[in-house]
């Protein structure tokens, strides 16, 4: 889901509501885009209960950036994260799931070039 800003200091209900939706439907993951991220929100003021944190936060510039949560039930063998300031990814591979997921946010103004990279 994009949710355009996951621990903005002006509303700070995002994280309880996702934290709400995970306890809801015993989500195995939620990836979301958008978090607007910085090396100042440390992975605790953002965690959900029984979740694993994954993410890729925006370099050189505001927005973007992009977080897996896991459930801590689940191992996840690699974790692979990319930022070119434009595009901002994160892979993870799930062993008893055998999935590969790859969680990409692409903002609508990105050159191709930046994106084919």
């Amino acid at each position: 889901m994009n949710i355009r800003g996951l621990y903005p200091k002006n509303d700070q209900s995002k994280v309880p509501y996702l934290s709400d939706l995970a306890k809801q439907t015993n989500a195995p993951f939620i990836c979301v885009t958008e978090s607007h991220l910085t090396p100042s929100v440390l992975d605790n003021e953002i965690a959900i209960n029984g979740y694993e944190i994954f993410r890729s936060d925006r370099k050189d510039r505001s927005h973007g950036g992009v977080v897996i949560y896991v459930r801590k039930d689940l191992a996840v063998k690699t974790s692979v994260k990319d930022s070119n300031s434009y595009c901002d990814s994160i892979i993870i591979e799930i062993l008893q799931l055998n999935l590969v997921l790859i969680n990409i946010y692409r903002p609508p103004n990105c050159p191709e070039a930046l994106f084919n990279q």
